[in-house]
């Protein structure tokens, strides 16, 4: 793998919501932050802010779980770093592995065999479909990886979908997007680049005492009389 250059928080951010921006949470503002989103100024303070509250409205909980020191970079997948990559660890992604392991090789056996749980049939057809347009179009697009360091397997915090698709039909096309590596000797603590108890553990507490306060704001609102004062 080779490392490009240095990456901004910003930047990352801009990149992640460019992926996300035709998710229905954004179509009833999507004309107001459409320039915004895919042509925006990185050095603009007050659109870095609103393209993170943007990327919050679906990504606030995966990026809040990420070690504090993250650093990022732009950097370029070479074919033999393509055994390192793993899915998503979480949602529907072990569902899809159906027993194999999570590494985009165990990925394409699960879905060359039809081994898949029968719930991911849709998402299934979806990376089948992004597979057969990228024969004709090819796709050069942003993936974000998260991990400790070059060395150990890489996680997809982005673009797992398209990752997939490029891998079914010619695993070298997975080194044609715009990769951002973020890497922490902390990050095996991280909820998204492995699961275990503990870590699921750590999760859940942090997801509790994060709403806690929010619930309490929305119930005094509520002019709740366990809340008056």
């Amino acid at each position: 793998m080779k490392i490009v250059r240095s990456a901004s928080e910003a930047e990352v951010i801009a990149e992640f919501l460019r992926s996300e921006y035709h998710q229905k949470e954004y179509h009833n503002d999507r004309a107001e932050f459409e320039s915004l989103v895919l042509a925006g100024d990185l050095n603009d303070e007050k659109q870095n802010a609103i393209r993170r509250e943007l990327l919050f409205r679906r990504h606030r909980v995966t990026w809040n779980e990420l070690p504090n020191d993250v650093c990022w970079s732009l950097a370029q997948l070479e074919p033999e770093d393509i055994d390192k990559l793993r899915v998503f660890p979480r949602g529907h992604w072990p569902k899809m592995a159906a027993g194999a392991t999570l590494t985009v090789a165990g990925m394409m056996e699960s879905i060359r065999n039809r081994r898949f749980c029968v719930s991911t049939t849709e998402d299934v057809c979806a990376i089948h479909a992004l597979a057969y347009r990228m024969r004709h179009i090819g796709d050069a697009s942003s993936i974000l990886l998260i991990g400790i360091d070059v060395d150990n397997p890489l996680t997809i915090l982005e673009g797992n979908h398209r990752v997939l698709a490029a891998a079914l039909h010619a695993p070298d096309r997975v080194c044609s997007f715009r990769t951002y590596l973020g890497l922490s000797s902390k990050m095996d603590t991280c909820y998204w680049y492995k699961t275990n108890n503990r870590i699921f553990v750590r999760h859940a507490w942090r997801r509790i005492r994060n709403l806690q306060p929010r619930f309490i704001k929305a119930m005094k609102n509520l002019s709740m009389p366990l809340f008056s004062e």
